[in-house]
């Protein structure tokens, strides 16, 4: 689930009848307010929903992210499990398993989701896989923002949430309608994280597969 989840994150044109002044003023404050982003370190609360309603998993961690490729998915509670990718490689620790899987991986895998523009930045890529609007269903409507995937067909809908220039909020619905709920606090925009921070170092007795 939290690979599915980075492919997704781990991660951002609606044209509306009779608005259309409204609708690209949307789609131009996402693209600044992402455009720039050079560097996002925060700590993350995740709530997992099924299609019913019904609270399934809470977790809890941090995220570092650097363009153009480097992300680091840390979840510290109740479970630890760590995702990191860095130089064209994708490494899944699992603490429990005492396994960790790397795999070469491009960043045109991520070009439809929402790590993808985040870490690349391309505004193409943005308005070329996603209709925006501002998300009227929130208070504070000209700081979320709804995007709705014209290809992908596993997600339904994403909404990303800011204040100032801070990414506090997003949540993802796919296709069987379960709802990924993200909230940010202590978020710190274009700090430097040092590189180290995005290296993977295997603790002693963990099993390393390569693929």
């Amino acid at each position: 689930m939290l690979i599915r989840f980075v492919h997704y994150w781990l991660s951002f044109i609606f044209l509306l009848v009779g608005a259309p002044v409204y609708a690209l003023s949307a789609t131009q404050t996402l693209i600044d307010k992402l455009e720039a982003i050079n560097s996002i370190s925060a700590e993350f609360h995740q709530e997992l929903v099924n299609a019913k309603g019904q609270t399934i998993k809470l977790s809890h961690g941090h995220l570092y992210l650097l363009r153009p490729d480097k992300l680091l998915w840390e979840t510290t509670q109740p479970d630890k499990s760590l995702i990191l990718l860095n130089n064209g490689r994708l490494y899944n620790y699992d603490a429990d398993l005492e396994q960790v899987t790397i795999q070469r991986f491009a960043l045109d895998q991520l070009s439809q989701t929402p790590a993808g523009f985040l870490l690349s930045g391309h505004k193409k890529q943005l308005l070329a896989n996603y209709s925006i609007s501002f998300d009227s269903a929130k208070n504070q409507h000209d700081n979320f923002y709804k995007l709705i995937p014209k290809l992908e067909k596993d997600l339904v809908e994403v909404v990303i949430g800011f204040e100032a220039d801070k990414i506090i909020y997003m949540h993802i619905i796919d296709s069987l309608l379960n709802k990924t709920i993200l909230n940010f606090s202590n978020v710190h925009i274009n700090t430097t994280i040092a590189q180290n921070k995005f290296i993977f170092n295997a603790p002693e007795h963990v099993d390393i597969i390569e693929e």
